[in-house]
């Protein structure tokens, strides 16, 4: 048996900052009830939401990230348009290569689905903010922190919502050597600039639907003689009524009509403002509109897509400078994968300058970078 001699500074160190070596020791068991509170959302809740989640002191998440899980399921372009961000990367052939040459077996290992499902969740970053991973030994096993219960300030996560008191995943030396941190407390991704037309989008369907239906019945003109408690008797009569249903009407009405009311011009209101909030939402997402919507000429379909690559190009970027880093190698050596060499995506071949120039070009175009994506890519410390 080998005894490995400390040094007087990490004996030092071990005193204060204890680190366990039993792998087991590192292992965060979280469970519980953790269903998203769904309700009615307006412009003032996702505000509400937001302030709540930025506070400094009795900071809360979980109504924003409620908000995004809603927007994600019920809003199918937001939920299209992110997909295909994410399948962009998925659908890579990632390569370990060392000095030029590829291994091999660690190349055929990282391109398993188990592994595909890590470079999704870390490009997912990109769109929810602060994400932390928990890994097991076994590659690649791994779970996510429900980011509505992890506080990132003070390393914990919650077993639920309920329970006040936070496991740590990490000390004053960083996080445990299973844990994998990603952003930070202060970043709340792009989905926070999403959401604002998401909930707008879906609160017009709403009006948009009930116009439907009451245009299909055709809509009520009542001439009445009385109180407010026959035009309450009315109302209630017409909303009792279902289609085609015979109206028992009150006493004191005098005339009543049927008037269509609907129109071109009001079915057009409905449509172009639907329209309008997916044009924004796929300019958040993809940079442009022309290749989810159809484009108005073939040479602005070019300059459009040539954006959507622009974008796609970063998030391939994103994802290799986390796999690159030593935060990412730390858990490789967890699992049992020691070796020295670097991750790429094939057919990714791109000189510093073109890499800053693209940069600029994706800044220009509105898109908002992760934290501490500069610091990776270029070793500098910058803020967009």
């Amino acid at each position: 048996m080998i005894t490995q001699k400390l040094t007087t500074g990490q004996k030092i160190r071990n005193y204060f900052y204890p680190s366990p070596e039993k792998p087991e020791k590192l292992g965060i068991a979280v469970s519980g009830f953790t269903g998203i509170r769904r309700q009615e959302r307006d412009l003032s809740s996702v505000i509400n939401a937001i302030q709540a989640a930025e506070r400094e002191i009795g900071k809360n998440k979980i109504d924003l990230y409620d908000i995004y899980q809603e927007c994600f399921e019920y809003d199918a372009h937001l939920y299209s348009v992110l997909q295909r961000r994410s399948q962009n990367i998925t659908g890579r052939v990632l390569k370990f290569t060392n000095g030029g040459v590829v291994n091999e077996q660690l190349t055929e290992l990282f391109n398993k689905q188990e592994f595909k499902g890590i470079l999704s969740e870390i490009l997912d970053s990109v769109f929810w903010g602060h994400t932390v991973i928990q890994f097991g030994q076994i590659p690649f096993n791994y779970s996510v922190f429900d980011r509505r219960l992890v506080d990132g300030d003070k390393k914990t996560v919650k077993p639920s919502r309920l329970s006040g008191q936070g496991v740590p995943y990490g000390d004053e030396m960083g996080n445990y050597e299973n844990i994998l941190e990603i952003g930070n407390s202060y970043d709340f991704g792009l989905m926070m600039r999403a959401i604002i037309f998401s909930v707008l989008k879906r609160n017009m369907l709403g009006d948009w639907a009930l116009y439907c239906q009451k245009a299909g019945n055709n809509f009520e003109k009542v001439t009445y003689k009385g109180d407010k408690r026959l035009a309450s008797s009315v109302a209630e009569a017409f909303n009792n009524a279902g289609a085609g249903a015979a109206i028992t009407i009150p006493d004191g009405v005098v005339d009543l009509q049927a008037v269509n009311m609907s129109s071109s011009s009001q079915n057009q209101l409905f449509m172009d403002f639907y329209n309008q909030m997916n044009s924004e939402i796929s300019k958040l997402v993809l940079g442009q509109t022309m290749t989810t919507d159809d484009g108005a000429s073939y040479s602005q379909s070019v300059v459009h897509l040539s954006q959507q690559e622009l974008i796609f190009e970063s998030d391939a970027e994103w994802v290799l400078s986390v796999l690159n880093s030593k935060e990412f190698r730390k858990i490789l050596k967890f699992v049992g994968i020691i070796a020295n060499g670097v991750f790429e995506f094939e057919n990714q071949v791109i000189s510093l300058k073109d890499e800053i120039d693209k940069d600029t070009k994706l800044k220009e175009l509105g898109v908002i970078f992760p934290a501490g994506y500069f610091n990776k890519k270029y070793g500098i410390d910058l803020t967009v």
